[in-house]
């Protein structure tokens, strides 16, 4: 059926994917064709499912964790907390009291957007699970909170969207160096319509001075200056009206600078800050995102 909704023959090859052991019952896969295995024998339970990550964690939430419920007398839940401005050792040091228990436990994983920790707890119930988890984040709170930013689910690009409507705010983003990241980003939240006002990506000195970026700054400083990434930001302000712009500009590595260079630049119409930072478009991105939550927060 699903090979035929895309009017396509389906392979022969295929038929091996709904091949099964007796002992097996087949797990329903809404986004794919090979469906998972749930074995229960001799007490003991294997759970097999496909490799694509959406379909096995759609597989994981529709089918496997509802059964897993039903069939354990525990209730197992997570939390993770989400940070930015330590080294996965720093934190590491930070909640090292922490990481010795056994139940809740405690473990610290690098991400691209900072370092995050992820509280476990395992009880009888799912009360008695919600408050260790409560309790192990008010310990983690404690040591880490200037530099907790989110938790679970949470993306910085969430959170910056949360804190723009909240203030009835609007942001419009113009980039050279990271090239379109940033505003992707941002228009992965389904509320963006309601707070960006748009984002251009101006890589040639030609589309800058089309925005509204002065020529003689460019002359004056290069196209990689704070002094250029603060009229970018002052210049997609004014011409997108928006209450608050982002901008950034940058280079890579080259022969003679082997780390790269970039900015940021942050306007409001009021005031400018600009933000010296690594090169990597990625990296870049991470670091106007929480530079402009920092803004905001701070009123």
């Amino acid at each position: 059926q699903r090979f035929g909704h895309r009017d396509m023959e389906m392979p022969l090859s295929n038929l091996k994917q709904v091949r099964i052991i007796p002992s097996a019952e087949p797990l329903p896969n809404s986004r794919g064709t090979a469906p998972g295995w749930w074995v229960a024998k001799d007490g003991r339970t294997l759970v097999a499912m496909p490799g694509p990550p959406a379909e096995l964690q759609e597989m994981w939430q529709q089918e496997i964790q509802p059964r897993l419920k039903k069939s354990s007398g525990s209730v197992i839940l997570s939390r993770t907390i989400k940070t930015f401005g330590l080294s996965e050792a720093a934190v590491g040091e930070q909640v090292s009291a922490l990481m010795s228990a056994s139940n809740p436990t405690l473990g610290v994983y690098s991400r691209a957007d900072g370092i995050q920790l992820r509280i476990t707890a395992k009880a009888g119930s799912a009360g008695q699970a919600a408050e260790m988890i409560s309790q192990g984040e008010a310990d983690i709170r404690s040591v880490l909170e200037g530099y907790i930013w989110g938790v679970d689910d949470d993306t910085l690009e969430t959170v910056i969207g949360r804190l723009l409507m909240e203030k009835g705010l609007s942001l419009a983003i113009i980039e050279d160096y990271s090239g379109g990241w940033l505003a992707a980003n941002i228009t992965d939240v389904p509320e963006s319509p309601q707070f960006f006002k748009g984002g251009l990506v101006a890589t040639s000195d030609e589309a800058k001075i089309a925005c509204g970026v002065d020529p003689g700054l460019m002359s004056q400083y290069g196209a990689v200056s704070p002094q250029v990434a603060a009229a970018m930001a002052d210049a997609v302000r004014n011409l997108l009206q928006a209450d608050i712009a982002v901008s950034t500009t940058g280079i890579g590595e080259t022969a003679t600078m082997s780390s790269g260079l970039a900015y940021i630049a942050i306007s409001d119409g009021n005031s400018r800050q600009v933000i010296g930072r690594p090169r990597g478009k990625r990296r870049l991105t991470t670091a106007a995102l929480l530079e402009l939550r920092k803004l905001l927060l701070s009123g």
